[in-house]
């Protein structure tokens, strides 16, 4: 009996990619890994973007109906000169998430120095001016989705180290102290997860109370990496622990893969 193809849950759009080389009004190296917001009626991308020098910065691309953008002549979270930041984001800053909370808007970003790797955290309230909070990871650490509402009265947010190649999640009264941290998925040996997995969009809140995360699963092959999407509905378990907050702790997740895999050159 011949097997019945499955269907992916996610497509491409066959008018891909939604921006290239020829969008900008200036020389590029590599266009990459947008976060993504819809603010009223404008669709907006926060896209990374290297220059010819090799540096990554975070350009904001603007659409009125999720297709066509234009993208800024300038970046709107570039390295800084300040001191705080300076040598945390000498090589670049890239891969920004969006997460709207409230009144406002967080960004996180990857901060990339001689250092290594760390997350970024941001605000704006426009898109047109930027305030940096600060940096709010340990050192080689990766993704950073922050939660778009409190979890048990606390910032939530995910991350992944890069040792173990999974998915962290931790907690903050203030947005700059991190702690409570948990495990919440790890990659699956013999699966299309096997090698690694990563957060992908900010964690979005199901009518029945779950969460419901997007991710990234990778499998090494002979060739290069195959990269997958996955979803994982997620709900937690509230633990009260003697002489000590509150905390939602022991996360649960069931996960499936929603693409076929596509072939990547670096994660």
């Amino acid at each position: 009996m011949p097997r019945k193809k499955r269907l992916d849950i996610i497509h491409r759009w066959e008018g891909n990619p939604v921006v290239n080389m020829e969008d900008l009004s200036f020389r590029a190296l590599d266009i990459c890994n947008a976060g993504a917001v819809k603010m009223v009626d404008t669709y907006l991308l926060l896209i990374t973007i290297e220059n010819l020098r090799g540096h990554k910065n975070l350009y904001i691309a603007r659409s009125t109906d999720g297709h066509y953008f234009e993208v800024d002549d300038e970046p709107f979270i570039k390295r800084s000169a300040d001191k705080a930041f300076k040598k945390y984001e000498e090589i670049s800053v890239m891969d920004g998430r969006i997460t709207p909370f409230e009144e406002t808007y967080y960004i996180t970003y990857i901060a990339e120095g001689l250092h290594g790797f760390r997350i970024g955290l941001a605000r704006t309230d426009d898109f047109e001016n930027v305030t940096r909070l600060g940096l709010i990871s340990a050192v080689d650490t990766k993704g950073g989705t922050l939660f778009p509402e409190k979890i048990n009265g606390r910032y939530a947010r995910l991350e992944r180290p890069w040792s173990g190649g999974r998915i962290w999640i931790s907690y903050s009264d203030d947005l700059v102290y991190w702690g409570g941290f948990e495990a919440l998925l790890s990659p699956r040996p013999g699966y299309w997860d096997a090698s690694r997995v990563g957060d992908a969009v900010p964690p979005i809140r199901l009518k029945d109370g779950r969460w419901l995360l997007i991710y990234y699963g990778i499998k090494d092959t002979s060739d290069q990496p195959a990269l997958f999407l996955g979803l994982a509905p997620c709900s937690w378990t509230l633990i009260i622990r003697p002489g000590s907050l509150p905390a939602p702790m022991f996360p649960s997740c069931h996960r499936a893969n929603i693409t076929s895999g596509s072939e990547m050159s670096r994660t």
